[in-house]
């Protein structure tokens, strides 16, 4: 279940928040469930996906924070490697995807967003 959030307590917590815009990252995000949201004046602005290290904010406005330029320069490796596997998806490879197994597509999902957050670590570490 999500909770209402803010902008602000999305920055207290968390270090890197990475934002993909609306539908931007939908073949993912089918396999994942949003930890929170954010609304404005308007209703609703962004939903947040929590995982080890960082945070990804998708919507109409999502947020975009990293508290050090080493976290921007992981944020912007695991963007960019974010949007490669949305790629993937979208090109239905994968036999979870074609049996429709949320179950085994959530894991899966999961395990590839850690195998990329361990990359990007190492990746700047290594710099």
């Amino acid at each position: 279940m999500k909770y209402k959030t803010t902008d602000r307590e999305q920055r207290a917590n968390n270090n890197t928040i990475i934002s993909f815009g609306y539908c931007e990252i939908q073949n993912i995000e089918r396999y994942l469930s949003p930890n929170a949201y954010t609304c404005g004046v308007y209703g609703w602005r962004a939903d947040f996906y929590e995982f080890a290290g960082f945070t990804i904010s998708t919507g109409y406005q999502p947020l975009s924070y990293y508290f050090s330029k080493l976290n921007a320069k992981r944020g912007e490796f695991i963007k960019k490697e974010i949007l490669k596997l949305e790629k993937k998806l979208e090109a239905r490879k994968y036999a979870w995807q074609k049996s429709g197994d949320w179950d085994k597509g959530h894991k899966a999902i999961n395990k590839m967003i850690e195998k990329i957050y361990l990359n990007a670590v190492k990746k700047t570490s290594e710099q």
